[in-house]
């Protein structure tokens, strides 16, 4: 019985190949055309010869490199092809010499984390050398790179090829990285590409740090921007990094590639004790300081003590200061309380958001909501008591659509909405799935909220007129509001994943949006300066989607916050207060929740200076802006 041709190859690190008699073929094909021969056309032949050599040697089935490369000189030898066998037996020596010779020389950087303990545990000076190994090119491109096997192979041999025959003694690994970076780039991985590169900071911007923050601010500063460079590069592609720098979108929670926008505790009835009733609350106080959380909601269930409730309130608020969050928390309780908002009102800490939800709202809890927002607290109404935790927000800039479409033609705006949209989608589901490929909490089935920047400036530009100043501009703000709300759960259906349009939150991105777009379309703004550092300080925020109380003066201008409210799956509506009255607050409060307009009354001191203009809001038909 003959024997077994060899089935595999054990190569020189150990693993394990198919034999493959192409190779050997190309290698003696190699060797002849060195030597002058024309005719090739033997090596194949050749290389079933040597398979059949290994065979009736006895050769293991899965011989060794070594083994293989005996067996051609052997062939070789046999057939009288000597110039062909010795220029083969040279070129092997010569690569082998060439491997040899070659020391890979690896610059030591200790690592970020706990420097100084990595400083005292270096030894032998400040760079470390091994021999040449392929198979470390092979094993960092599959780790980092996330490429097959069988194309990282060749990366590696390419790579090697180009080393060996420049017969280089020294080599870095930053020159081996190159050189695997432009193969990368060649074949076309540049999604492979993106993956491998790592986040550095120039010596520059730690030097402005330190000049310009104080000590303790600047290490979390740069902690920061660190880990933002990391979640956008990491767990995004490039199309989705790339509209969040261009300003397209802006996606939230770039400050930790785990965080969640926010949170709800509920507070059952139960909860007679201000320590039970805070139990859940106090461990995602800090996870909101460190960025991990963006904003929370405690709902306190109807039932509770009214004094236990506004104990619990108070010292929420007092602990979400000391935190500096203060602006994030929300307290929900039932709208039928009175007793607890009566006895809000005669409490001194006034820091949290307060929003009562019920069916209705009636005469007593508006009277009651116009007192403490009188008092100085973030006052409104929903409907619902149960507020939806979202696991990202992200936010679109309306304006920059505008610009991007030709002519300013409102098809062209249409196409541009649905553009961002699938961004935005397609963000959400990759942010999933960094999650779960990192063993995190399952969240599959978390949404994600979209929210809208610079609507008031996109209908200006469109109609030539702010939001109801016109019926032109009334229609557009329709037309853009319908397109987002329907693209987006059409969008966010294909790939089965929740999304909502919401509306209230501040939009702490838009003085970023706002500085982007004037420095991408100049023309269009005057051709103010184009450096960031000075654009920070010329340009207006975009505006947050709300109202003035002041223009809140009739049934008309109520019908149309109502119906601008209706176009969202989510939120409260902001009213930003200057100088109405109490009376006057606790009438519209009533007149919106008859209308199902969900509301918060915002404090004028709170949006005194520049964040009035970030978060300020809009004029109805007829009234002048004075933001």
């Amino acid at each position: 019985m003959p024997a077994p041709c060899p089935t595999h190859v054990r190569k020189r690190d150990g693993r394990v190949v198919p034999f493959d008699s192409t190779k050997i073929a190309g290698s003696i094909r190699a060797a002849a055309l060195a030597c002058g021969l024309r005719e090739t056309d033997f090596a194949s032949e050749l290389s079933e010869a040597v398979a059949l050599y290994l065979a009736r040697a006895g050769a293991p089935v899965q011989p060794a490199t070594d083994d293989i490369a005996a067996a051609i000189e052997r062939v070789l030898s046999d057939t009288r092809n000597h110039a062909v066998a010795n220029t083969y037996r040279s070129f092997r020596a010569d690569r082998e010499a060439a491997r040899d010779r070659c020391r890979v020389v690896k610059p030591v950087q200790p690592s970020l984390i706990d420097a100084e303990t990595a400083l005292r545990v270096l030894h032998g000076g400040e760079q470390r050398s091994s021999q040449w190994d392929k198979l470390r090119i092979v094993q960092a491109l599959e780790r980092e790179a996330h490429v097959s096997r069988a194309v990282a192979e060749d990366i590696a041999r390419t790579v090697q090829a180009k080393l060996l025959t420049a017969d280089m003694r020294h080599v870095t690994t930053t020159l081996i990285r190159a050189l695997v970076d432009n193969e990368l780039l060649e074949r076309g991985y540049t999604a492979a590409l993106r993956q491998r590169s790592s986040v550095t900071v120039p010596f520059r911007d730690i030097e402005r740090l330190a000049a310009d923050i104080a000590p303790g601010d600047a290490a979390c500063e740069l902690g920061t921007q660190v880990l933002q460079a990391y979640t956008l590069t990491r767990l995004y592609s490039d199309d989705v990094a790339a509209s969040h720098q261009r300003g397209m979108i802006h996606i939230g929670g770039l400050s930790h590639p785990f965080s969640r926008h926010s949170e709800r505790v509920d507070v059952g009835a139960g909860a007679s004790t201000l320590e039970q009733a805070l139990a859940a609350v106090l461990p995602v106080l800090p996870r909101m300081a460190a960025h991990h959380t963006g904003r929370l909601a405690v709902c306190f269930s109807p039932g509770a003590p009214s004094g236990t409730v506004a104990e619990c309130i108070e010292t929420l608020a007092a602990l979400a200061a000391s935190f500096g969050v203060c602006s994030r928390v929300t307290a929900v309780i039932d709208a039928a309380e009175h007793a607890v908002l009566d006895d809000l009102a005669g409490r001194t800490v006034r820091a949290v958001e307060i929003i009562t939800a019920g069916a209705r709202l009636d005469a007593p809890a508006a009277t009651a909501i116009a007192r403490l927002t009188a008092q100085g607290w973030r006052t409104g109404w929903r409907p619902a008591m149960r507020v939806p935790a979202y696991a990202q927000r992200l936010t679109i800039n309306l304006p920059q659509a505008v610009y991007r479409a030709r002519e300013r033609d409102l098809d062209g705006v249409i196409e541009e909405l649905y553009r961002s949209l699938e961004l935005c989608v397609q963000a959400h589901r990759q942010f999933l799935q960094y999650q779960e490929s990192a063993c995190r909490e399952p969240l599959r089935n978390a949404a994600g909220c979209v929210n809208v920047a610079g609507l008031d400036e996109a209908v200006a530009i469109l109609a030539g007129k702010r939001m109801f100043e016109s019926v032109e501009s009334d229609s557009y703000v329709r037309v853009l509001l319908r397109v987002l709300h329907t693209g987006l759960h059409q969008s966010a259906r294909l790939l089965d994943l929740s999304a909502a349009l919401t509306i209230g939150e501040p939009n702490r991105c838009a003085r970023r949006l706002a500085c982007i777009d004037q420095a991408l379309f100049p023309e269009i703004f005057g051709f103010l300066p184009l450096q960031p550092e000075a654009l920070e300080h010329a340009v207006r925020p975009y505006t947050t989607v709300g109202c003035n109380a002041e223009t809140l003066s009739g049934p008309k201008q109520l019908d149309a916050l109502a119906r601008l409210r209706g176009y969202f799956d989510e939120g409260v509506t902001p009213v930003f207060l200057r100088q109405a009255g109490q009376d006057d607050l606790a009438g519209m409060a009533t007149a919106l929740a008859t209308r199902q307009c969900p509301f918060v009354f915002c404090p004028s001191d709170e949006h005194a200076g520049p964040q009035a203009q970030t978060e300020g809001g809009l004029d109805m038909p007829g009234m002048p802006n004075n933001n």
